[in-house]
């Protein structure tokens, strides 16, 4: 199952130039062309996977994005190919920096197949982006190209014959968001909360950082409906994790049941989010440093 290569961030479906030209309208979130680079896998000819990065003809292939496939979609997208960063980006200069890049990668990375996970010990699959931002999730376009729970991993694990999984399912204490779209709850946090993050300050791409209030119940339904995407074809042992409890101003809480707000000490809500969850914890993160 070759992985598309792609540019991350939380819910890019565009390209820095054509977020530009949105201005106000624009629903990306990094500007670094997450979902364009999905479509180009999907919808044409100019795939690019990682198995790609150590073969000889990657300059090859990189040559026909830049030179067929850029010139073509950014007509249709009505961007000037010559404007900022594409300009940059249509350098020999760029292209063959990448080119090192990716050999550098292939001396240090073994690619294997899912069929060899097995072999290899215990594997731990990271999921992409929050289960909110699933390509299927309500909101389209302000999601992410991908699947973001259960999915992709179920599928991997099948192919390679691993039949259990232990999910563990990551939450802060409160709600965040980069970039446009809707919320389950957005509001001004600071009563219960003093949140320093320093890996999400304010940008012109994503802007600033949003927040919320988690609600249990809700979170509990995201979790069920993923949880279902397994099916009866993996045996998945479900659990939880709760971050940023660091940050929470005199060991309290806020949070939200339905239209009520509710604040309380921070066990309080933990058990709130186990009885709704049905889950039981299996970490908790008190300190900047393990977030």
């Amino acid at each position: 199952m070759p992985s598309s290569l792609q540019a991350g961030c939380d819910s890019g479906n565009d390209t820095l130039p054509l977020r530009a030209a949105r201005s106000g309208r624009r629903h990306g979130s990094c500007g670094l062309g997450f979902g364009k680079t999905v479509g180009q896998s999907e919808q044409t000819s100019f795939a690019l996977t990682v198995a790609d990065l150590c073969r000889p003809s990657l300059t090859g292939k990189l040559r026909a994005i830049r030179d067929e496939w850029l010139p073509v979609r950014c007509a249709q997208l009505g961007i000037d190919l010559t404007f900022g960063p594409l300009a940059f980006g249509a350098a020999d200069a760029l292209l063959e920096r990448f080119v090192e890049q990716c050999r550098a990668f292939s001396e240090r990375v073994v690619l294997q197949s899912d069929a060899d996970l097995p072999r290899m010990g215990p594997i731990i699959f990271e999921a992409a982006q929050g289960l909110l931002l699933d390509q299927g999730a309500a909101g389209f376009p302000f999601v992410t190209r991908s699947s973001t729970g259960l999915a992709n991993i179920t599928a991997i694990a099948t192919e390679a014959e691993i039949g259990e999984l232990e999910a563990v399912y990551v939450t802060r204490c409160y709600l965040t968001r980069h970039g446009r779209g809707g919320m389950e709850d957005e509001r001004s946090i600071d009563h219960w909360f003093s949140v320093d993050d320093a890996t999400n300050l304010p940008n012109p791409w994503q802007e600033t950082l949003r927040f919320g209030l988690l609600d249990p119940a809700r979170l509990g339904r995201r979790i069920a409906a993923d949880l279902a995407v397994a099916g009866d074809t993996m045996a998945v042992t479900p659990s939880l994790a709760i971050t940023c409890l660091d940050q929470a101003r005199d060991d309290r809480l806020g949070w939200i049941d339905g239209a009520e707000l509710r604040s309380g000490p921070v066990r309080e809500m933990m058990a709130e989010l186990e009885m709704a969850t049905r889950l039981p914890w299996t970490a908790e993160f008190w300190a900047p440093s393990n977030r």
